[in-house]
This record gives structure tokens, sequence and C-alpha cells, in this order.
């Protein structure tokens, strides 16, 4: 598969559009994000919605399993307030991309 530009990709992943920033205490990390649900399946998760966060692969090299996500009220239609989540699993693409698996915290 051939990797997107780095313009292209963050163009994908821009807050003018469709990202909200995403946040991360520890590391210290602030990043652009698309928050969604992903199909378990496709990942290995069984027969059900998982929420994830795309991002750019060069902006979350830094997330690790368990760290800790604030994704913001923007990112939820039914909330008015952030929500946390741990990180599941990154899975990179080999475009430029990363989809990172949540888990609610």
């Amino acid at each position: 598969m051939a990797k997107f530009f780095d313009s292209d990709v963050s163009d994908m992943v821009s807050t003018d559009d469709f990202a909200d920033t995403i946040t991360c205490a520890s590391p210290s990390l602030s990043f652009s994000g698309i928050f969604d649900y992903v199909y378990g399946e496709e990942f290995g998760f069984g027969d059900r919605e998982i929420p994830s966060v795309t991002a750019k692969t060069s902006d979350v090299t830094t997330l690790s399993q368990d760290d800790v996500l604030t994704i913001p009220a923007s990112a939820f239609d039914d909330s008015s307030s952030s929500k946390t989540f741990k990180v599941l699993v990154k899975k990179e693409d080999n475009t430029g991309i990363t989809v990172i698996l949540l888990e609610s915290n």
C-alpha cells in the first residue's frame, strides 16, 4: 500500500474538519484525532463496537497500552463533558495513519 504524503495525512486529521484535539497527561501529549467506534471483529475483538481514535502515526509514537486519553465533549453527540479512555492497542496501517483502540476508563 502506498504511503500518503505527510500533508495528506495532516489534512485528513485536521481539527478544521472532522478531528478534535485529544490529550494525554502521561506522556504529556496533545494531537489531532478522529474519535469514532469501529467494528471489533476486524481487530479480533468479536462482534461489538470499540471506541477508537484515528491519528497521524508520527503524532502518537509515544502512546502505549494503558495510557489515558481525554476525548473532548465536542467528539460526542450526547455529552456536555469530556470522557477518558485507556489505550487498548495501537494499529498502524503503514500509510501514516494509526487507529488507537480504546476501552472505557
